[in-house]
């Protein structure tokens, strides 16, 4: 490895033994000279040191940094850029894989100098069987973004198809670090949010403008079923993204503005009525784990008393079980359809 990286993938994890040497194995089947790989360990109690130490002395590009304090991936996100050697650290879940080649595209768009690379990805089960060849990010094609002034803020939020957008996906940020850097203290404030990242990004884009390559091929393959926010049940879940983001951008861009109203819109694409009444159903067969209380909160919040909504509203007071039993039947029908027309 060369003595100065061009480019960092930096990992935090956190008991993910069981995984990580997959990561690390789609990472290593393509790592050029100029690359190297660290991996912040926030006091892991399972294999993952051992697999990584493992990985360490067949790759010398890899370095790792284990803490004995469990601090949160906020603090843990935050160390790895500052440990980071190059001047760009792509952001990794230690669960998601990197796409063949996928290293290479990323070291050609860093070369063009932005502030961020927004990586798009595919939506994956537990063992990697592709579900959503690609997860929706931004509209439009892969380009180049200056958001610059109030008109292109706007924009950008307008193109904004989900929260990932707005930075939320770790595995789908480059992060130059000197940008990352620009708001430190402002951004500091939001630990324990587990939005800090994002919350670094948006107010780099809010004060002094952001430069953003974005690229609408899927260079991550996304893990799913391994949620590490969904331990505590699917309404606090709902809550850590609903209440988090409407709470960053309401602060960041004010309550009033088109940010937050498009916020709103994104987080409509992201939480829709079918997985209100899936959570809905939860807080009935599990009330003193799921708050039906907190939940309507949430529908509230995104889907407010209004004659757009009204119809939506009215579905949300329709019992859970009826509800998703006439979905889950539609959606039979609909399949068999599509299957008999393919």
């Amino acid at each position: 490895m060369t003595s100065t990286p061009v480019l960092t993938i930096g990992i935090p994890t956190y008991n993910f033994g069981h995984i990580i040497g997959e990561t690390l194995s789609s990472i290593t089947a393509q790592l050029p000279d100029d690359v190297e790989i660290l991996i912040v360990d926030g006091g892991s109690r399972d294999s993952t040191e051992a697999v990584v130490r493992s990985w360490a002395d067949r790759c010398p590009a890899i370095v790792y940094h284990r803490k004995e304090t469990r601090d949160g991936i906020d603090v843990d996100m935050a160390l790895v850029v500052e440990l980071a050697r190059a001047d760009y650290c792509w952001l990794l879940s230690a669960d998601d894989l990197v796409e063949p080649g996928a290293v290479q595209t990323v070291l050609g768009y860093i070369a063009r100098r932005p502030d961020v690379v927004l990586l798009s990805h595919s939506n994956c089960d537990a063992v990697m069987k592709t579900i959503q060849p690609r997860h929706p990010v931004l509209a439009g094609a892969t380009r180049t973004i200056a958001v610059r002034d109030p008109s292109s803020q706007a924009a950008y939020f307008k193109d904004a198809l989900t929260s990932e957008a707005l930075f939320s996906f770790i595995s789908g940020l480059v992060v130059r670090r000197s940008t990352w850097n620009v708001d430190r203290d402002t951004a500091d404030l939001r630990y324990g949010s587990c939005w800090a990242h994002a919350a670094r990004l948006l107010l780099q884009m809010r004060h002094h403008g952001l430069q953003i390559a974005f690229v609408c091929d899927p260079l991550v393959r996304r893990r799913g079923e391994n949620d590490s926010f969904a331990d505590r049940g699917i309404v606090p879940r709902y809550a850590l993204a609903i209440d988090g983001y409407t709470s960053l951008v309401g602060d960041i861009f004010g309550y009033d503005g088109i940010e937050y109203r498009e916020t709103l819109r994104i987080l409509r694409n992201e939480f829709t009525i079918v997985m209100f009444m899936y959570a809905k159903q939860a807080a009935a067969r599990k009330p003193e784990r799921e708050s039906l209380q907190d939940l309507e909160r949430l529908f509230d919040k995104i889907y407010p008393r209004s004659a757009e909504f009204a119809l939506v509203r009215l579905a949300f007071r329709l019992p859970a079980t009826t509800f998703i039993s006439a979905f889950e039947a539609a959606n039979a029908v609909r399949h068999r359809v599509l299957g008999r027309t393919a």
